[in-house]
Formats: structure tokens, sequence, C-alpha cells
């Protein structure tokens, strides 16, 4: 099973580079992102459009793409203990709140056996922290 956050789902989208990788990814099935990923991404997308002077065309096309990749995916939905753990992990990791939600997440889907979940990131900080937290990681 593979664990999708935000920078690499925005990655594949908007085929970053080196983000290669991650083209030649079968799209998983299931892909499981944490409750916030739709939201992180048009935010992203909305930052391409601004300051990378991506057409509004070109941007919309990825909001489609995204939209139906949202229609797909499994979401993980916040609560309490998702939040406690969050809490638990940026104590332990130099991770932004964000991240950190995400990382409790792909916990709370891998449980009881870590080694079963595969964590999709581009994201150094968090790769290292769910590497920590002893998930498989990588695109």
């Amino acid at each position: 099973m593979q664990f999708w956050d935000s920078s690499a789902v925005v990655a594949r989208l908007v085929r970053e580079p080196g983000a290669v990788a991650l083209q030649s990814l079968p799209a998983p099935s299931p892909l499981v992102v944490w409750w916030g990923t739709r939201l992180e991404c048009e935010s992203a997308l909305a930052r391409v459009e601004r300051t990378l002077s991506g057409s509004r065309a070109v941007v919309d096309t990825y909001r489609q793409q995204l939209a139906t990749l949202a229609n797909h995916w499994h979401e993980v939905q916040p609560s309490l203990a998702i939040r406690a753990r969050a809490v638990e992990l940026v104590r332990r990791w130099p991770l932004r709140a964000a991240d950190a939600l995400q990382l409790s997440a792909a916990l709370e889907v891998a449980e009881p056996d870590p080694v079963r979940l595969h964590v999709v990131t581009l994201d150094v900080r968090l790769a290292d922290a769910a590497r920590g937290e002893q998930l498989s990681v990588g695109p």
C-alpha cells in the first residue's frame, strides 16, 4: 500500500524537475492520502499560477487532474488520535504541523505493521521522520 504526501502528488501533476521517478511509478491502488492533501495541493497549484508564470489554462488542467485523482483516493480522516500523535511527532522530529499530520495519518494506516506501508514523498524532513518511524520511504 502507498501513502502519498502532497509534495509527491503535486510533483506528479506538474511534472516538476527531479520528480522523474514519480512519473514512472504506476498509479497505486488504492492511493492513500491525508485528509488535508487536497487543500495543500490546491495551495501549491495557486502558487504555481501566481509565481511561476503558469498560465491559467495549464493550471486548470492540473486542477482537473487533481480532481480526478481525488475522486479515487482514500483519505485518512482527522481524529483526536491522529492529532495527538502529530503532537508527539513534532516533538521528536523537525516537522511542520501539516507534515506531522500527514505522517501521523500514514502511521495510522500502517498499524499494526509499519513495514506494509510505503510513503511516497519528496519532502526530505518528512522522509527522514517517516524512516525514523520505521516506514518504507521513497518515490
